[in-house]
């Protein structure tokens, strides 16, 4: 589906499979260098992309990844990291603010000397009082990053997803639904996603496939899009 609407729009492109996260790493140093756009399709999204990568100022990295739950200095970039699929209510996000906090100042600590003329730190009631709470926000913090990252899971099919830029940009077709259909299927068979989500993805597709034939949802045949 992306090489279609890469070739609909003439776009040059180098495309390079990899097996693991070293290999990411690896593949990025050697390629990374004249480029100012990357794509990582169905991986990078659960993991430190800026640590892993350590993308350049004018480097743009998008990801179209089904792995979850995403890693959260992902969902919080400050636009060099751009996720492609949508927030959905099973990824369970926590808030900015439960995970990220400016750093305390240290200019309320100051320092003394005791009678044998060593220098020794002194700590007023309103840094102990900040420092307190720093401890109870980090305890915090760890219990909600447990909590949002104890499960693996998965989310809609990358294909559906780019079938859906293809229809937003007036570019689809049977092919490409046809392509569609088969990566979510593929993720049912392999028991990646559940029933539930299945029924909401087939649905969609079962629009589209009304739409583009140009016929009515309720005459298109029964097992269609069916769950035996």
């Amino acid at each position: 589906i992306l090489q279609h609407l890469f070739k609909c729009d003439h776009v040059l492109y180098t495309l390079i499979p990899i097996t693991g996260k070293k290999d990411m790493h690896n593949e990025y140093n050697a390629h990374a260098e004249g480029y100012k756009y990357i794509l990582l399709i169905n991986c990078g999204a659960t993991l430190d992309l800026y640590e892993l990568l350590e993308p350049t100022d004018d480097m743009i990295v998008f990801v179209a990844d089904y792995h979850r739950p995403v890693e959260v200095t992902n969902i919080y970039s400050d636009g060099q990291i751009r996720l492609l699929h949508p927030p959905d209510s099973d990824d369970s996000i926590p808030e900015y603010q439960e995970i990220f906090r400016d750093s305390d100042s240290e200019e309320d600590e100051s320092e003394s000397e005791d009678e044998f003329g060593e220098s020794r730190r002194r700590f007023d009631e309103a840094t102990l009082l900040k420092k307190r709470d720093r401890r109870e926000w980090e305890e915090r913090r760890q219990r909600t990053l447990f909590t949002y990252t104890q499960y693996t899971f998965y989310g809609s099919s990358t294909a559906l997803l780019l079938y859906r830029l293809a229809w937003k940009l007036k570019r689809d077709s049977n092919d490409l639904l046809w392509w569609a259909i088969i990566g979510t299927t593929e993720m049912y068979l392999s028991y990646k996603i559940e029933d539930d989500r299945y029924v909401l993805d087939a649905t969609q597709m079962q629009n589209h496939v009304a739409r583009l034939n140009g016929t009515p949802t309720d005459q298109l045949p029964k097992d269609c899009m069916k769950i035996c």
